[in-house]
């Protein structure tokens, strides 16, 4: 029968990483309650009968045999069933290994359509383990009976009213070859990891796609259940006609359902164009948003990427704790409170967060203060662990001299507490939560094998300047006695105190004296590893940005420390633990940025003399 209106479904089953058996039996049902449910075409998502995180394990033979195996069986036990369904999995043929949608109508496997254009640059290997299509059609054998194969596949339903094309990942130039030949349903199963600019870039997208081409545009990504290696999936579920959204479910949304929508497949009268989103540039805070409605939004999100991806490695390693040392400092207090948001999603007692202080020769008062206020405000379960003794100890065992406190004598300091949360986390079947932030993991200011480690680190993603942020914003929506806590660690100046204090309490030791601002240090990295700006140009924008907060000298000094160190740390973020993408700018040795160890800084300081 022909169809004008179509009913349109988007759907993220929670999958189990890996197991294909399962995942096929999710997909089952889901196809079986879409056509109990009248709709007409089902989305699901990039490689969700496997995962689209396997990695390199995609290529296993176990996991590419018992996928081929499966889609015949979800098509079999479907055939009943009036929906058409669209089926992300990994698909063999001959020798090679393609992404691949596979689109099955009432039992029968219509097609394939692969993935053209394979990221380069991401920690999840697709472009290690899949080949890309050398032609743009072909008709060829596989489960069992003949099927279409390639980019420009557009396979026409409901007796021709609605030709489906499929295109996986972000290739808009495939989209406009389909709509060419006669598209007019376009399905984009994709995975895309939450970051806090995601979910408003596919939406201008999806929304602009779908205007110029004159097509239905649905999108679909993963569940929760993905792996949480280097960064948190959610569900971005979306349907377009015409520039105008007509549903969505955004990331970690629990309450809304699963986008569904009865379209009119024909109608192509356009409404207004969706904007391109304007964006700005030489801000002195890039991470930092003027509006403060929009930054307190990003705060929520940031605050529920940490979260979900912390709830979901619990989930996985099957801890029953969360161990973290706490200080009274920004990065540390931010670390807990996004335990805090996780203990509450999986409905653990707080309780079974255990946060440890453990002062030694640098500890102040204030920060002491804090950090057992705040741990009893937030319901934690607090330890305090007194390491002088034992890095005293230490320090006798190694032969150092205790009055010469130099990088001996501060790094004792912190491989200790390291050591002590390993292993409390150890006895109390855990997992070690690390605090370091961004800006410290570019400019490598942390222990190696000290602060540096974790089992999972929540804020490798965050620069130091939002981090201040998403505290103050968690801060203003506790009020009472955390919120009273918080502001103070705020106005708390930055410090690893691993020097004895002055003689009236105060700090002795303040970061920023040592290594430099942050707000500098911020938009240096934001501009040199983000937007890959040359030494010179970051230079004179800065001058510009920072007109009558810092000099010329000031902004150079600090920006050939930031180059050095930046080059010369890079080994410690080779070794760095796994933690959460949650931004444009990432430093993650496994697949968003990459550089050796022993690389010279020298030719990046030779460019900006030459051309300040």
């Amino acid at each position: 029968m022909d169809k004008s209106l179509v009913k349109i479904k988007c759907a993220s089953p929670s999958i189990k990483l890996g197991d294909v058996s399962y995942n096929a039996d999710l997909i089952i049902n889901e196809i079986k309650e879409a056509d109990r449910e009248g709709v007409n075409v089902l989305l699901l998502p990039e490689l969700c009968l496997c995962g689209y995180s396997l990695r390199d394990m995609l290529s296993s033979p176990v996991i590419v045999e018992s996928t081929q195996r499966e889609i015949v069986r979800i098509a079999n036990e479907t055939a009943t069933a009036s929906t058409v369904s669209v089926v992300g999995m990994p698909f063999k043929h001959g020798d090679k290994l393609y992404n691949c949608a596979v689109i099955i109508e009432k039992g029968v496997i219509l097609g394939a359509v692969p993935k053209s254009t394979l990221p380069k640059k991401s920690p999840f290997g697709e472009i290690r383990v899949f080949d890309t299509p050398s032609c743009d059609f072909e008709i060829m054998e596989a489960f069992g009976t003949q099927l279409g194969f390639g980019t420009e596949l557009v396979i026409p339903v409901f007796n021709g009213s609605v030709r489906i094309g499929a295109v996986l990942g972000n290739a808009r130039e495939c989209i406009y070859a389909l709509v060419e030949k006669g598209a007019n349903l376009i399905l984009n199963p994709t995975a895309d990891i939450v970051t806090v600019t995601m979910a408003q870039d596919r939406s201008d997208l999806a929304k602009q796609i779908s205007y110029e081409s004159g097509c239905v545009f649905a999108m679909c990504n993963p569940s929760e259940e993905e792996s949480t290696t280097d960064g948190v999936f959610s569900p971005h579920n979306l349907i377009c006609q015409n520039g105008i959204l007509l549903c969505e479910k955004k990331p970690f949304d629990k309450k809304t359902s699963d986008p569904v929508c009865e379209i009119n497949i024909n109608s192509t009268e356009n409404g207004e164009k969706p904007s391109k989103r304007a964006w700005t540039n030489n801000s002195p805070s890039p991470f930092v948003l003027d509006n403060q409605g929009e930054m307190d939004e990003r705060c929520d999100l940031i605050l529920n990427i940490q979260a979900n991806a912390l709830a979901r490695r619990l989930r996985a390693t099957y801890s029953k704790t969360m161990v973290v040392g706490i200080s009274g400092g920004l990065d540390s207090t931010l670390a807990l409170l996004a335990m805090v948001k996780s203990a509450d999603l999986l409905n653990w007692d707080r309780k079974n967060i255990v946060a440890i202080t453990m002062p030694c020769f640098g500890t102040t008062k204030r920060t002491k203060s804090n950090a057992i206020e705040l741990c009893d405000a937030l319901g934690v379960t607090l330890r305090e662990i007194d390491i002088l003794e034992a890095t005293r100890i230490h320090l006798r065992d190694i032969g150092h001299d205790e009055s010469i406190r130099n990088v001996t004598y501060e790094n004792a300091q912190a491989r200790e507490r390291t050591q002590i949360l390993m292993d409390v986390a150890n006895d109390t079947n855990g997992i070690v939560v690390g605090t370091g932030d961004l800006s410290e993991v570019a400019l490598g200011w942390a222990t190696y094998n000290g602060d540096h480690m974790a089992m999972y680190n929540v804020n490798s993603d965050i620069p130091k300047t939002l981090v201040r942020h998403v505290v103050g914003y968690f801060a203003k929506n506790s009020g009472g006695r955390v919120a009273e806590i918080l502001f103070d660690i705020l106005d708390t100046p930055v410090s690893p105190e691993l020097l004895p204090a002055k003689e009236n309490g105060e700090i002795e030791q303040k970061t920023e004296d040592l290594v430099g601002p942050y707000d500098l240090h911020d938009y240096f990295l934001y501009n040199f590893a983000g937007r890959g700006y040359k030494p010179s140009q970051i230079y004179k924008n800065a001058l510009e940005a920072f007109e009558g907060k810092f000099d010329s000298d000031t902004v150079y000094k600090w920006l050939t420390v930031f180059i050095k160190r930046f080059v010369t740390q890079q080994f410690k973020r080779s070794a760095s633990p796994e933690g959460i993408k949650i931004g444009s700018v990432s430093l993650s040795p496994r697949g968003d940025f990459n550089m050796p160890s022993d690389m010279s800084y020298q030719s990046f300081l030779d460019e900006l003399e030459a051309n300040k």
